[in-house]
């Protein structure tokens, strides 16, 4: 506050991704219950990562009302459904790093084969627009 600096707590909790001696309606439960716990000690976010389920994620937007994150996967609802639901941010999690190595991969391959130049040397991402990124 000093500052003026805005800090939003984002409280993640990993109940589908580690509880799996649980079933799956105890997971829900387990993960509401930790979203209200988090809620109530000030958490301005809810970020139960691994939820995939369209009824799961509305019960916990609903039941938890924060605004609430998750992960995007293979599975999940489409972007027009995840707003109707109003779900407020979705996470890449490492999704721009595989992007960026498939991609590595894919040049390096096509290389290999004595094929991809063009591709290499007409990348609009030039040498001048990531020393921008730097200076800022």
């Amino acid at each position: 506050d000093q500052k003026n600096s805005k800090l939003f707590i984002n409280a993640r909790t990993d109940v589908f991704l580690k509880n799996r001696n649980l079933t799956d309606e105890e997971k829900i439960e387990e993960t509401i219950r930790r979203g209200i716990a988090y809620k109530d000690a000030g958490a301005d976010g809810f970020y139960p990562m691994i939820l995939k389920d369209r009824s799961k994620i509305e019960r916990v937007i609903s039941e938890v009302n924060l605004p609430t994150n998750i992960l995007l996967l293979p599975g999940i609802p489409d972007f027009e459904e995840l707003q109707k639901m109003k779900l407020t941010r979705l996470s890449l999690g490492p999704g721009f790093l595989k992007i960026a190595i498939k991609a590595m991969k894919d040049i390096g391959e096509k290389l290999l084969n004595y094929e991809g130049m063009e591709e290499v040397q007409n990348n609009p991402v030039t040498g001048d627009y990531l020393n921008s990124l730097l200076k800022s």
